[in-house]
This record gives structure tokens, C-alpha cells and sequence, in this order.
């Protein structure tokens, strides 16, 4: 990257919307930006509008919050355009920084405006300013309600929510919405609304507890999640509901975190007859929140049913157990009498087999030269369930080995992730309409 700061400049001035992984490999650690650094001092001295913006834009390229102050100077000159301070806000946001000299200029640029770019302004106050800053932005709200709302404000509503000041403006944006005949509220201010004592919205919670459908869809994991504080055994309840109904993966999850071992033991029960999508989705919620001993405890007892399909739900599930914990009751599945018990067991097998070798590769990332890098990684992610991938607390997680390589690397698995998921899910989802036509 530090070769193409040409193109990246031409990248900035043809206003093109990669900003983040760009950044990010640029400025990543050993790279040098000296010559980055010079060529932005350079634009900073001229007098064209156009140079000053990529100057701008470039900024956010450097990765330090040292870097910023060279553009206050630009943000608080009398002569300087609304577009141009917008984009200063940009790379002031991507580099983390704010400084109180500037409130003044961007609170001007969110006066009377709704806009989304008056909403990009009020999301960098209310998420890196100072309480000032805060004040501008609840100051700006006050007039709206969710009749001049997108779901884009969502990321500054949040950020106000973290301070008691801010959570009251919310509030009380949501209760003039209301008010003014706005009565869709939905996920975490509906949860902010009812945890303020607000007799609706808890009673909207409650029903969403059951109805996991229209209007009700997004709020209803969070009203089971609420519930679970309070009367567990009903909130298991609902979440088994949801299971039954709609099959969702989002289901046992709650089920797991309300009662791990009465729901590990329901989800085992319901496998026996799950379409393939949802077995999959169990298997990888089970080794998630049981972790591979428990899991492996959890399922040993279904290795020696008298019924071969219990004997086959074990070694179905057994793949799912962490390649470093020994099974050998896998092992001797895979001689059963029965075909069905063998196939799984074999299958089982040949997925721990994959996932160890993946880890082989994994361990050997930051040794390699960057072609083997590349192949490894590719490879990792082709032998490995990408569903455990980005998992931080999973044996068979990448996170901690990206850490330790170029941001590119991060791009690059990212999307073959999004390609593989999509294929594992695409795969089950046909299994699906398979076994409903058999």
C-alpha cells in the first residue's frame, strides 16, 4: 500500500466509498507514511478547494489521532465549505479525534438540517465529543420526533444512551414520538422505553414475548432476553416457543442462556426430528455456549443407545466437538452394524480431521512467508465450519492469528467467510427442501 499513496489520493478525490479497509492496511503497523505525511502538508498549502478536500480525506489514512490537529486550523476557517468540513469530520472520526474548537462549525452544520448528513455530524458528537458536544446534539434532537427518524440515527441514539443527560433526550424522544402518533418502536429503545417505567412499551415487551412476526419481529428476542431476568421459566418457555414455530437459531441460543443444561438437553430432544439448517444451527449453538468437554459429556450417552438413530445423532453432533477433545467412542461408531450410524461417525471423523489440520496451518501463519500466508489462510478457512471462525473463545477462532498479520489479510478472510457461510447455508437449505420432498 505504501507504494500506491498516488492512487490512493485519486482514490479520495474521485470520492470513492472504501474508506475503511483502505485505511486500515495503509496505516497498518511498519508502514511507513512519512511520504503520506509530506504530500498531505503539501495539499494543506494550496488554495483550490479540491486539494484541500483530498488533503482531508487522505488524513484518515495516517491512523493516529497526532495527525488530526493539522486539519482544525482548516475545520475553523471562516473560509471553509460545509462539503469540505463535513469531510474533515470524516477523517476526524476515523482517527478518533475531537477537540472542542471545532463545536461550533459542526454544530452549524446540523442547524435545521435532518438530513443524513446532518445525522453523520450528530453521530461523531454524540460518539467522540465531550459533554458539550452531547449537549449540542440533545439540543438538535429536541425538536424531531420518529416522524423525521431513519434507521441510520440509531448509531447516535445509542451513543446518547450511554450517558444519563443523553438517555433523558432519547426518552423523551421517543415518548413525543409517541405522542405525535409515531407508535412503532422497536429493539433497544423499545427495551429503554419499558425499563423507564413506561406501562406501553412494557406491555408491547410482553406481547412481543409471543408473537414473533410483523411488527413484533425485532422485538421479540428482546423482550424474551428481559424476561429471563425475572421469570426464567416463562422466558424458556417463549424462547422454546419461537423454536417450534419459526425454527430460528437466535431460539436456542436463549434457551442455552436461560437454562444451559435444561436447554442443551431440550435442543438434543428436538434434533432427533430438525430439518438439516436447523441441526446445523444446533450443533454450532451447542459448541458455542457448552464449549467441547461439556458437549462431549452431553452427547456420550447417545453413543451406546440401543436405537441407531440416537447412535447417529451422537456422531452427527460429535463432529461438532473440538478437534483437541478425545472421542474415541467416535471411533467405534464408525465400525457400528448400522450403515446410518457408520456414515455419520465417518463423516464426524473426517470433520475433526480437518479442523485439527486447519489449526496445524493456523499455528504456522505467522512463521510463513506472505505467499504461504495466503495459502494457509485460504485453506484454514476452507477446512474449518466458518461459523467458528470469528469467534474469539473458540478453539478453531482466527481472530487472535489476524492480529497478527496485515489488515489485509482481514479483508481478504472476511470476504471468503461471507462466501463460505453462504455456501454451508446454502447446502443445508437444500437438504431442507430435499427432505421435505422425500
Amino acid at each position: 500500500m505504501h507504494r500506491a499513496d498516488a492512487a490512493l489520493e485519486t482514490m479520495v478525490r474521485a470520492d470513492a466509498p472504501i474508506y475503511v479497509n483502505a485505511a486500515s492496511m495503509r496505516c497498518a503497523e511498519g508502514r511507513d507514511v512519512e511520504a503520506l505525511r509530506a504530500r498531505i502538508a503539501e495539499l494543506l498549502t494550496a488554495e483550490d478547494v479540491e486539494s484541500l478536500d483530498a488533503a482531508a480525506g487522505l488524513t484518515g489514512f495516517l491512523g493516529s489521532s497526532d495527525d488530526a490537529q493539522g486539519l482544525i486550523d482548516l475545520f475553523v476557517r471562516p473560509a471553509t465549505t460545509k462539503p469540505l468540513r463535513r469531510r474533515i469530520i470524516a477523517s476526524l472520526r476515523a482517527l478518533d479525534f475531537y477537540t472542542p474548537e471545532i463545536l461550533p462549525q459542526a454544530r452549524e452544520l446540523m442547524h435545521g438540517q435532518i438530513d443524513e448528513e446532518a445525522q453523520f455530524v450528530a453521530h461523531y458528537l454524540a460518539e467522540s465529543g465531550d459533554q458539550e458536544a452531547r449537549k449540542a446534539v440533545i439540543e438538535w434532537l429536541e425538536p424531531q420526533d420518529m416522524g423525521t427518524f431513519s434507521t441510520s440515527r440509531r448509531a447516535y441514539l445509542g451513543s446518547l444512551t450511554e450517558y444519563a443527560e443523553g438517555r433523558s433526550a432519547v426518552l423523551a424522544f421517543l415518548r413525543r414520538s409517541r405522542e405525535n402518533g409515531h407508535l412503532i418502536v422497536e429493539g433497544n429503545l423499545l427495551q429503554l422505553l419499558a425499563e423507564a417505567g413506561d406501562a406501553k412499551a412494557q406491555a408491547e415487551l410482553s406481547r412481543a414475548t409471543y408473537r414473533h412476526s410483523g411488527f413484533w419481529r425485532e422485538n421479540s428476542v428482546t423482550a424474551i432476553r428481559l424476561l429471563a431476568d425475572e421469570q426464567p421459566d416463562e422466558a424458556f418457555f417463549s424462547a422454546q416457543r419461537m423454536l417450534s414455530l419459526h425454527g430460528l437459531a437466535v431460539a436456542a441460543d436463549l434457551m442455552l442462556m436461560i437454562d444451559p443444561e435444561r436447554g442443551s438437553r431440550e435442543l438434543i430432544k428436538r434434533y432427533r426430528d430438525a430439518k438439516p439448517l436447523l441441526r446445523l444451527d444446533i450443533r454450532r449453538r451447542l459448541r458455542a455456549h457448552l464449549g467441547g468437554l461439556e458437549l462431549a459429556t452431553l452427547i456420550e450417552p447417545l453413543a451406546v443407545s440401543s436405537e441407531a438413530k440416537g447412535r447417529a445423532i451422537a456422531a452427527e453432533i460429535g463432529g461438532a466437538i473440538p478437534s483437541s477433545i478425545a472421542t474415541p467412542w467416535l471411533e467405534a461408531l464408525a465400525k457400528d452394524k448400522s450403515a446410518l450410524v457408520r456414515g455419520a461417525a465417518r463423516e464426524a471423523i473426517r470433520v475433526r480431521h480437518r479442523e485439527a489440520t486447519a489449526i496445524e496451518h493456523r499455528e504456522l501463519l505467522p512463521s510463513s512467508p506472505k505467499p504461504l500466508q495466503w495459502a494457509r489462510l485460504t485453506k484454514i478457512i476452507e477446512l474449518i465450519d466458518p461459523h467458528y471462525l470469528w469467534s474469539a473463545t473458540d478453539p478453531a477462532s482466527i481472530v487472535d492469528a489476524l492480529d497478527q498479520l496485515p489488515f489485509e489479510f482481514t479483508v481478504e478472510a472476511r470476504q471468503v467467510h461471507r462466501q463460505r457461510m453462504k455456501k454451508w447455508e446454502d447446502k443445508a437449505k437444500r437438504a431442507d427442501r430435499e427432505s421435505e420432498r422425500g
